[in-house]
């Protein structure tokens, strides 16, 4: 029996024909489509939106040859092969092959190989499967939608922005998040918070902290006075793990350093300015 095997790509149509033709009682003609065939035929007025947005098709220009050597090829075997991309697009390629070669997609054989090796082609071959109509449609949806938003959308931005700008399902929705997350962080009240850190080197080998948040700085200020003049006293150690979680986005600190020395017990104040940015 012959087959002709339709890949995408042209530069390893060879190389796995000669695997093909490995296969006993068989022989294989491995052809590319050279990617899509197809496109819609005429912009948006391809997408009949009264009709749940079906959508007409046309051979592009560039691969009228390509379908016209397709056909051809068609007449001088005993069936026809499917073996595109392992995704929605090959999906979508196939489907078009089918539909301008007459083939029924019910009973077109589909074959789907991650690796161009001898194992990995026959394999797939004696595993074919049909052509899977929800990853064509899936493509199709993504298509119909980048028309859809793009041509209507994109033609705004360069006669507001510059020209060449394009604005698709992807580019859309992503300048919708932006464009709130900017308003968020211009709508932000800045707070200020003053941090109050002491760290005690006792003996050498044993050290303690103090630490105490406050908003007014007239009150930070009257508290470092205040706490340089206390006697402090180690009652007791406590042996525990502690976390420290990183710090808040879009917020920034500036310090000011103060250290002091009481007695025999080095203390070192950090009052740490916080803003937004």
């Amino acid at each position: 029996m012959k087959y002709l095997v339709i890949v995408e790509s042209p530069a390893k149509k060879l190389k796995i024909q000669g695997f093909l033709n490995t296969i006993k009682g068989h022989s294989f003609i491995v052809e590319a489509s050279f990617g899509h065939i197809r496109y819609f035929s005429d912009g948006l007025k391809s997408i009949d939106i009264s009709n749940n947005f079906k959508p007409s098709y046309s051979i592009t220009s560039d691969k009228k040859k390509v379908v016209k050597n397709l056909k051809t090829l068609k007449k001088k075997v005993d069936d026809v092969v499917i073996a595109t991309d392992l995704d929605r697009e090959g999906e979508a390629i196939g489907f078009h092959i089918a539909d301008v070669l007459n083939l029924s997609i019910e009973d077109t054989k589909r074959i789907c190989f991650n690796e161009i090796t001898q194992k990995a082609v026959v394999d797939a071959f004696k595993n074919s499967r049909k052509l899977d109509v929800d990853l064509f449609n899936a493509q199709q949806t993504r298509s119909i939608l980048d028309l859809l938003i793009g041509f209507e959308i994109s033609p705004l931005l360069w006669s507001a922005i510059q020209p060449k700008l394009s604005a698709g399902r992807c580019q859309t929705p992503a300048l919708k998040l932006i464009n709130e997350r900017e308003k968020i962080i211009d709508d932000f009240t800045s707070n200020k918070s003053f941090q109050i850190i002491g760290n005690f080197k006792i003996i050498d080998k044993i050290e303690a902290s103090y630490f105490r948040e406050e908003m007014d700085i007239d009150k930070v200020k009257n508290i470092i006075t205040d706490i340089v003049n206390h006697q402090y006293k180690l009652i007791s150690i406590t042996d525990k793990i502690s976390k420290q979680n990183p710090p808040a986005p879009y917020i920034t600190s500036n310090s000011t350093r103060c250290q002091f020395k009481i007695r025999d017990v080095s203390i070192t104040y950090n009052v740490c300015i916080t803003k937004a940015l």
